[in-house]
């Protein structure tokens, strides 16, 4: 509690005009919280506070962690931290949140570029049931196992969105569509 506090008065402007010590003096504070005092509510206040990258990734690993998955996606988002998108698709999935996880993804994937993260989308998407929004997706640009998706959704009795990207597929590799 007393290292919380100190690290809480030193990230203060008051006694620190340095702002990268001030923000790691903000992460060692929400470190405190998360690793030893268990706190997840308050590290969530205090990380509304501090409105940093690094303090909401730390929050949202914490959140993982302790498996609150829609909670840890809401915080990943805030912090605009795409790095652990593994972690937050096992999770979102086990969970079954995947309105939750599309938001997400979306905002992953401008800045990372990976097969993983375009078919989780079309996945999220298929059970969404955003038919719509999965059409112009699969007809984009991507980078996406559209095979191994589609048989994914099929095993699992999604038919719609699975003939959807068995018909995609067939267009792209007719020639038809250059995006993929």
């Amino acid at each position: 509690e007393e290292a919380f506090s100190i690290y809480v008065k030193f990230s203060k402007i008051d006694f620190n005009d340095d702002k990268d010590q001030r923000e790691e003096l903000q992460l060692s504070a929400i470190g405190i919280l998360v690793d030893n005092l268990k706190e997840l509510d308050r590290a969530k206040t205090f990380a509304e506070r501090a409105s940093l990258s690094p303090v909401w990734s730390k929050l949202g690993n914490a959140q993982l962690d302790e498996q609150l998955a829609s909670e840890a996606i809401t915080s990943f988002l805030k912090a605009q931290d795409p790095t652990e998108y593994l972690k937050v698709c096992d999770a979102a999935n086990e969970a079954e949140l995947w309105s939750d996880l599309v938001p997400y993804l979306e905002m992953a994937r401008e800045t990372i570029k990976e097969n993983g993260l375009d078919s989780e989308l079309i996945w999220a998407l298929s059970k969404t049931g955003e038919m719509a929004q999965l059409e112009t997706f699969v007809n984009g640009p991507n980078c996406a196992n559209i095979q191994t998706v589609g048989d994914r959704l099929f095993n699992e009795g999604l038919f719609t969105p699975a003939k959807l990207l068995f018909a995609s597929n067939n267009n792209n590799a007719n020639g038809n569509n250059a995006n993929n």
